[in-house]
């Protein structure tokens, strides 16, 4: 059986595999105890290092915003725990530059308004990483439209009407 020593002492009798998940960070030792089939017992440990893990975080220069002329800076922050090692950026399939490798992007542009979230992730030299999301929302643009009367006329006793239908 396996004995999950400093955790929940779980008796897995006949148990020839098995998984535990910790939530506190430090040295694990697991025990595994066996009887063969002429009754001689023997017992072996080892133990797991549970590691904390980075913590990721996103600013931005604008949580929202016209589609027309918008453009979003954005920093991944991160609280180091052993030693950083790679950024990923992930902008979704509408942004134009869609992927970024560092920790700060700058100038990002969507082909759409809408709500659009971006991914930063954050993974130490141990392999241990953390993913933080944030969205923003880019508005449909507004489009002036112009009615005029007519477009062209005579200097003497002139008038143009205009009026608007823009959306």
């Amino acid at each position: 059986y396996f004995d999950f020593l400093n955790t929940s002492n779980i008796d897995k009798t006949g148990v020839s595999t098995s998984s535990e998940s910790y939530s506190v960070i430090g040295d694990k030792e697991v025990r595994l105890v066996i009887k063969d089939q002429n009754g001689c017992w023997d017992t072996t440990s080892n133990t797991v290092t549970v590691l904390e893990h980075p913590q990721a975080s996103i600013t931005t220069n604008a949580d929202e915003g016209c589609f027309k002329g918008h453009s979003f800076d954005y920093s991944g922050g991160v609280t180091w725990v052993d030693g950083e090692s790679s950024y990923a950026w992930t902008f979704g399939p509408d942004a134009i530059q869609s992927t970024g490798s560092t920790q700060n992007i700058s100038a990002i542009k969507y082909k759409t308004y809408g709500i659009k979230t971006a991914q930063f992730i954050a993974k130490d030299v141990n392999s241990c990483s953390d993913t933080a999301n944030y969205e923003v929302e880019l508005f449909p643009q507004a489009t002036p439209v112009i009615i005029l009367s007519t477009d062209s006329i005579c200097l003497k006793g002139n008038q143009v009407d205009f009026s608007e239908n823009s959306t």
